[in-house]
């Protein structure tokens, strides 16, 4: 198990150090990866949130892929590549948590009435 990881280590040490720096152009045809990527991280975050129970699943998911993302621009700061991150995001969190996730069914005060929430779940066999 230990020569494994070490070697596991040792390889990823060497590759990292072969390779060539990477160049991107900074326009709309290279922004596709950005969006997707962080509709993924978005979504897989929004459906652990409803995993753990949290109600506001959508917000924690698209927080926690925005900071993700407003953080891995640090280095090379780009308005484009920020706004396809929160685009992505809100796109992940959203799909996920509406059309993907069951509905969370929670009360709510109503001046004097308390209401509840109720959505549809859908599902099918593969």
């Amino acid at each position: 198990m230990l020569r494994t990881m070490r070697a596991v280590l040792v390889a990823a040490i060497v590759i990292m150090g072969c390779t060539s720096p990477a160049l991107a152009n900074d326009g709309w045809d290279s922004q596709l990866p950005h969006f997707g990527g962080y509709a993924a991280l978005a979504g897989a975050a929004t459906a652990s949130a409803g995993y753990f129970g949290f109600e506001h699943r959508a917000m924690i998911g698209f927080g926690f892929s925005t900071t993700i993302g407003f953080l891995g621009e640090t280095s090379y700061f780009s308005w484009l590549d920020v706004f396809c991150n929160v685009a992505g995001a809100s796109v992940g969190a959203f799909v996920t948590d509406r059309y993907i996730l069951t509905p969370v069914v929670a009360t709510r005060q109503e001046s004097n009435h308390a209401s509840n929430y109720l959505g549809l779940m859908l599902s099918g066999k593969f």
